[in-house]
């Protein structure tokens, strides 16, 4: 996915493991179908558990594709001012494969699994917004305390690039 693209993590001096995969395994998709539309939208990541209630699993290849609770999560860098049109785009973007996810039930849509995009904008400026920067974090089960954190970091990372893009400019 775009989170292990290998290139970028080298020019950040980081080495990605060697089981990193770029693609959505095809098991996560209902009719376990490789199609070429997939690969139009990658999230930084997915996170597969089971919905509430409709048992417990260990190992989320073994829960039925109708009892999945899916999390496509995304970081991007949007405008200090405006991250409304970023968002947008992100949804747009990833709306095929959250189609994709979803199973179809005879049952009624009650039934169907579940799929989530949760989209993390940080300013180009370092900025942290509480609607798009921790709200998402939180609704991913991140502890409050580890939502500061990292959004500190976040913070600090973009104002260091922001400070080597200056100097280099200069």
């Amino acid at each position: 996915m775009d989170a292990c693209n290998c290139e970028k993590l080298s020019d950040l001096n980081n080495e990605p493991p060697d089981d990193i995969k770029r693609n959505i395994p095809d098991w996560v998709f209902p009719t376990q179908q490789n199609l070429p539309p997939r690969h139009q939208s990658r999230p930084g990541g997915v996170l597969v558990m089971p919905i509430e209630g409709r048992g417990r699993h260990l190992d989320p290849k073994q829960i039925p594709p109708k009892d999945r609770d899916i999390h496509l999560v995304g970081s991007k860098f949007c405008s200090d001012i405006n991250p409304q049109q970023t968002l947008e785009k992100a949804h747009n973007q990833h709306q095929p494969l959250i189609q994709r996810l979803r199973t179809r039930s005879l049952r009624g849509i009650s039934r169907n699994n579940q799929v989530t995009l949760h989209v993390i904008l940080l300013g180009v400026g370092g900025t942290i917004y509480n609607q798009y920067t921790i709200t998402p974090l939180l609704n991913l089960g991140v502890p409050t305390h580890k939502v500061h954190q990292l959004v500190t970091k976040l913070h600090c990372h973009a104002i260091k690039s922001l400070n080597k893009i200056t100097k280099t400019r200069h």
